[in-house]
């Protein structure tokens, strides 16, 4: 190899292959801990919850102080709807643990708080509107 392009862009391409791989290995660990967080929610769910989050990525459950009902969609943050007695939205409320958690994970944290401490819960909550 006595072209000089040549020698430098297998050099580039010889620094570039571990970050590749990186990148790879930081994925394949980010997909396992989706999906383990996803099997242990799915674990904790009624059969009724279990159905609704998978025909439609939600599921309801009800306050363990109110009885209100709570409706949990996918996502990080102010993804938690009050619901009233016709299951439409009266309060969006933002209830998100500390660190950086898979959606799962989240969706379980907050299951557990508004069905064991929905008080607690909602005093440390961010209240949205709709």
């Amino acid at each position: 190899m006595d072209d000089p392009e040549l020698q430098a862009l297998c050099a580039m391409v010889g620094a570039l292959i571990p970050c590749v791989v990186i990148i790879g290995l930081v994925w394949i660990s980010e997909k396992q801990s989706r999906d383990r967080a996803r099997r242990l929610l799915e674990a904790w769910l009624s059969p009724a919850q279990l159905e609704q989050f998978r025909t439609s990525g939600y599921f309801d459950v009800i306050g363990s102080d109110s009885g209100r009902i709570y409706r949990l969609r996918q996502g990080r943050q102010m993804n938690v709807d009050e619901l009233d007695n016709r299951s439409k939205p009266l309060a969006l409320w933002c209830v998100l643990p500390e660190g950086r958690l898979p959606v799962c994970d989240i969706m379980l944290a907050q299951k557990i708080a508004l069905e064991t401490d929905e008080k607690g819960t909602l005093a440390i909550a961010h209240k949205g509107s709709r």
